[in-house]
């Protein structure tokens, strides 16, 4: 409660009052001002209620109840959220209450989910995020509740798995378990038939089930968990985006097959071997292999990602770059920082679309320190001084570069030598003469 005094233009609190007239030596009476603390507290509730009642009301009216973000926290459910019928006000009318489509209990210090939940069968998004939820999760949640297309139970404290009773909600396109303290998954959770989006980063996982075959996945987030080996990916043929970054992964499952692949994040592994990208008509845009312990390059499936924008494969133990990643003719951003790189190849500076190059951190000694330190523009047209394209050998600096090659331009390579490093064989100035 705020208390204005008279003889200033300001407010105190009771706090404040207390203390300052104790420390003047004037005598106070606990007992008086412990009852306004009392009273403040009071009014503080009152407006909490009356500022829930209003909430209430509104979902009776538009079907939306948003409880997020409530001050003071809440640290359970109301019961009248599963019960919105019940204690009308004035002026309301049953048969006018719009049938509740999603609730939003965000961000307060709730520890539990009631069965009552279960009452909630037109609901098609719940987001809970941001609470003390531990768990055990209620059967009724995925029983009855099978309107959910969107269920947010990230950053929380569920453990150690959720029930095998979601595989019920049949309509669940998106799904966080982010941040929370799960160890396991359910078998059943790869089964929804229309599951596009799952989010189980942050946790404890240590493995997840074989056979996954959710068909409709499009984004699969495992980031940041204790996975040692991730299942076979190659029923999901709807994968977009693949984060398993920030576990301890010693390779990744076959990718080829997964042609509508646009990002792919494996940073912070143990990866020793090369992942198998797609093959056929390559939407790949985005590949992260930082942080892993990879040696080199292999250009087999690397060559067809003809969308390719963004390559960052720093902090590894590269020794070589091949002269064949040329074929990334749509490539942006390469970051090869802190390897083991002794050269470049000057195919490298035929990539036209290339704007940001990263070299530092490198055993670089065949070109001078002060020129990898220039602009990507200069390192490349330097790189072009030292040979021809592999695509267009023909090509010279002073001819200019040569237009964006097609994916398929990596069949006319010619043979490179064993550093990977495109050389331009020197032609005589005129034929020999005989003796």
């Amino acid at each position: 409660m705020i208390v204005r005094t008279t003889r200033k233009s300001c407010f105190y609190t009771w706090e404040q009052l207390f203390r300052g007239n104790k420390m003047r030596g004037r005598q106070v009476n606990p007992d008086f001002f412990n009852k306004a603390r009392q009273g403040s507290t009071h009014e503080q509730s009152i407006v909490s209620n009356s500022s829930l009642t209003k909430k209430f009301q509104q979902a009776r009216r538009e079907g939306h109840l948003n409880l997020s973000s409530v001050k003071p926290s809440l640290v359970e459910v109301p019961r009248q959220v599963f019960h919105l019928d019940e204690a009308l006000e004035e002026g309301e009318k049953f048969w006018e209450i719009e049938p509740l489509r999603s609730l939003d209990i965000s961000f307060n210090a709730i520890t539990s989910i009631p069965t009552a939940v279960g009452n909630l069968t037109t609901c098609h998004t719940i987001k809970a995020r941001s609470n003390k939820l531990t768990g055990p999760l209620p059967a009724e949640l995925f029983t009855e509740c099978v309107a959910l297309r969107i269920l947010d139970l990230s950053q929380n404290e569920l453990s150690p798995t959720i029930p095998e009773e979601i595989g019920r909600l049949q309509d669940l396109r998106d799904l966080s378990l982010g941040t929370n303290k799960l160890i396991r998954v359910p078998q059943s959770l790869f089964y929804l038939p229309n599951l596009r989006v799952l989010d189980l980063s942050h946790n404890q996982l240590q493995e997840l089930p074989p056979g996954l075959s959710c068909t409709t996945l499009v984004s699969l987030n495992v980031a940041h968990n204790r996975l040692s080996m991730i299942p076979s990916l190659a029923a999901l043929t709807a994968l977009e985006s693949v984060n398993c970054s920030s576990n301890q992964l010693q390779f990744l499952p076959d990718l080829s097959t997964l042609v509508q692949l646009k990002s792919l994040d494996a940073s912070q592994n143990q990866l020793t071997d090369f992942p198998l990208l797609p093959r056929r008509q390559s939407k790949l845009n985005q590949l992260v292999l930082s942080y892993n312990r990879l040696t080199d390059v292999d250009m087999t499936t690397l060559e067809l990602q003809g969308q390719l924008s963004e390559f960052l494969i720093h902090n590894n133990s590269l020794t070589v770059l091949p002269a064949e990643i040329e074929a990334l003719q749509a490539l942006k951003v390469l970051d090869v920082s802190n390897n083991d790189l002794q050269d470049l190849p000057a195919t490298l500076g035929y990539i036209t679309p290339l704007q940001i190059l990263k070299l530092e951190g490198n055993r670089i000694k065949t070109i001078r320190q002060t020129l990898l330190q220039k602009n990507c523009q200069d390192i490349k047209a330097y790189l072009r001084t030292r040979g021809p394209s592999l695509i267009h050998p023909h090509e010279t600096e002073e001819d200019g570069l040569a237009p964006s090659a097609a994916p398929s331009a990596a069949a006319s390579y010619r043979s490179t030598s064993a550093t990977g490093i495109a050389r331009q064989q020197p032609t005589p100035s005129s034929p020999p003469v005989n003796t």
